[in-house]
């Protein structure tokens, strides 16, 4: 008896015309944009505007006491289709916002007023519902003591300042990816 095995091809894209005055990196980040979008909505697609398909939001807890790095962040994740970001200069505000709200990832930097990144950290895993939160620290403390203290407290990620805001941007989204294979 022989059995054959039908084969389906699924196809995602990420389309855009170069415009007069784009560079070449715009263009292909615009592009890259539509196809985790085209990803996302499940099923073969091919997408030319990013309105095509709405995606879930994903709330963030953005935890960083300095300011221009908060605007930083702030402005590079909220250009990112379907981020929400939610900013607190202060740990106690941050856990308050977690407390009271449903977030999907935080990036928390460690030194801040209120409580530390590390006790916030803490505490986050101490919610039932964000046991497995998907976590990045965001810092200048980069000892490897200061990593593996990060690490054994559960963060998932580490990240050392100065950064750049598009590896950051990356390393959210590969969270993001390992969370929702994780459930």
């Amino acid at each position: 008896m022989t059995q054959s095995i039908g084969s389906e091809l699924d196809l995602a894209a990420g389309i855009t015309p170069i415009a007069a005055g784009m560079d070449l990196d715009e263009a292909m980040d615009k592009a890259g944009r539509l196809l985790y979008l085209a990803i996302k909505s499940a099923g073969t697609r091919i997408l030319s505007d990013s309105a095509a398909v709405p995606l879930p939001t994903v709330k963030i807890l953005l935890a960083e006491d300095d300011e221009l790095t908060a605007k930083l962040l702030v402005y590079r994740l909220t250009r990112e289709p379907g981020f929400d970001v939610t900013h607190s200069s202060d740990g106690l505000d941050a856990l308050a916002v977690a407390e009271n709200e449903q977030i999907d990832l935080a990036i928390l930097d460690i030194n801040m007023p209120g409580i530390d990144g590390f006790d916030l950290l803490s505490r986050l895993r101490e919610i039932p519902r964000y046991a497995d939160l998907p976590v990045a620290m965001l810092t200048a403390l980069g000892s490897e003591r200061d990593v593996v203290r990060g690490l054994e407290l559960g963060a998932n990620d580490y990240i050392v300042k100065p950064f750049s805001p598009t590896e950051v941007i990356a390393r959210v989204r590969r969270l993001l990816r390992r969370s929702q294979h994780a459930h």
